[in-house]
């Protein structure tokens, strides 16, 4: 099953779009990688494991561009030493990790964050060190090492805020003055100053401190109710600030914050979980995103087409048993396979469809669909009260 995201390029307006899924937060279970040398060609890119788990993050080695780190939902961490061709697991660490640093003022330091806290490895990731008992039963999902201030160190987790280190790491402190709530989403430093830092909370939007985390203030002017998942700063601006929302698209500010304006009307309504700059000119900013999953009809064909991003569609029998290409299922299997805060969840449709054997002809992983029966109502109710709303599918 060939699920995927979508890019898309920031120059003057967002048009340019890019079937593609892994940008800095992946959540599918292999590596995709351009070919070498074909920066042309950004839609071509190949599978390279690891096949273990959902790939929550990756971190490629600042010396050495061959060896690249992935931290892996339930499936702990990997690591390739010839730029993703293979992989092997690293040992020490927890059950998920979702975020790996490399410190930037000493790149023989390497951090991972998840489920029971932030450890640290100083031989390229054969052994792995926890890092701060504070830290020990917190649930890791930001970590940043501010440019240039090696001994301050913030860590944003689950369910207890931001937690802060000011000497290297060996102590550390709660670091919530400010916020309304502690659930971190995101922390995202400005190259230009290690004093500042922007957090994303769930459903609370965006915090900013300009003192190293001492103290938040709340930077939501204009922004939309919408929760905040991805925050990048420009490195040639610190003023200028993007932001990608849960179902309202990317914002930018062009004051460090204080106010923030759409960026563009092309992806208004999207979800966008990563956002990148590209260090080189023009500094092209990149928004990765999902659209959830549709059936919708297709001007270049007469049957329907599967929008399809982070869920897994399985059309099945009234066993649960897959179901071969022109054979009409007795129901859908749909999984969503991203939440940061909810594990996964497989909901089962009325829906009866029948996939054909042809591809779609938009370049989606899911052969088209001769149509769809079965659902008796728009709002979907199970058994034990489960409610699916109508747009799953």
């Amino acid at each position: 099953m060939n699920n995927h995201q979508v890019i898309y390029e920031w120059g003057h307006e967002m048009k340019t779009r890019i079937p593609l899924w892994l940008l800095s937060f992946v959540v599918l279970g292999v590596v995709l990688a351009i070919p070498a040398g074909s920066a042309a060609a950004v839609d071509e890119w190949n599978a390279r494991g690891p096949t273990a788990g959902y790939v929550q993050t990756l971190a490629r080695d600042p010396e050495n561009p061959q060896v690249v780190y992935g931290g892996l939902s339930n499936s702990s961490a990997y690591k390739s030493t010839d730029a993703g061709e293979s992989w092997s697991p690293l040992s020490g660490l927890p059950a998920t990790v979702s975020v790996i640093i490399f410190d930037p003022a000493d790149h023989a330091s390497i951090y991972a964050g998840g489920t029971n806290g932030l450890y640290n490895s100083r031989d390229a990731g054969a052994t792995w060190i926890p890092v701060g008992t504070e830290l020990s039963s917190e649930q890791i999902y930001s970590f940043v090492i501010p440019l240039s201030a090696h001994q301050n160190m913030l860590a944003g987790t689950l369910h207890n805020g931001i937690f802060r280190s000011t000497d290297g790491g060996d102590t550390w402190l709660q670091a919530n003055t400010g916020l309304d709530s502690l659930q971190i989403t995101l922390l995202s430093s400005d190259p230009s100053n290690p004093d500042i830092v922007y957090a994303a909370i769930h459903s609370y939007g965006i915090y900013k401190t300009v003192d190293g985390g001492s103290s938040w203030t709340a930077v939501n002017n204009g922004l939309s109710d919408s929760g905040v998942y991805s925050i990048v700063v420009d490195p040639t601006n610190s003023n200028r600030v993007y932001a990608g929302t849960w179902n309202g698209g990317v914002f930018v500010s062009e004051n460090g914050g204080s106010s923030w304006a759409p960026a563009g009307s092309d992806l208004a309504g999207s979800y966008v979980p990563a956002l990148a700059i590209d260090p080189e000119p023009p500094h092209t900013v990149y928004a990765g995103t999902e659209g959830g999953m549709m059936a919708v009809s297709s001007s270049r064909s007469p049957h329907m087409i599967l929008s399809d991003d982070l869920l897994i569609f399985q059309p099945v029998d009234r066993e649960g048993l897959p179901v071969q290409p022109g054979v009409r299922s007795a129901k859908v299997y749909l999984t969503n396979l991203f939440s940061l805060i909810m594990p996964l969840i497989k909901y089962e449709l009325t829906d009866e469809v029948t996939l054909l054997d042809e591809p779609c002809p938009y370049g989606s992983g899911h052969r088209l669909i001769e149509d769809v029966q079965g659902r008796q109502e728009d709002g979907l109710v199970y058994p034990g009260g489960v409610e699916v709303h109508s747009y799953a599918f």
